[in-house]
């Protein structure tokens, strides 16, 4: 058992928080691009704080709300999402 005053406990959490946080980005972004066949460009998807950030680009708002569901369903409404894909 580590003493209280280690800082390496806390790290040692720190880094499996943000790798649990990677897994879940990529599993996100594995979604969408299955969801939406690709047609999502430069999708890239981070943890701010709680919530989960899309970012990205596509043609048509079908896709934005395809990429959206794909992304809702992992998240299971637990976790507040932030659309900022862009139709252009």
């Amino acid at each position: 058992m580590r003493p209280l005053s280690d800082d390496s406990a806390f790290h040692d959490l720190t880094d499996s928080e943000e790798r649990a946080d990677d897994v879940l980005a990529d599993a996100i972004v594995r979604r969408i691009e299955n969801a939406t066949w690709g047609r999502v460009n430069g999708l890239y998807v981070a943890r701010l704080g709680e919530a989960i950030v899309l970012h990205g680009f596509c043609r048509t708002y079908h896709v934005r709300e395809l990429a959206h569901q794909a992304a809702l369903e992992l998240a299971d409404g637990s976790v507040p999402l932030i659309d900022l894909l862009t139709v252009s």
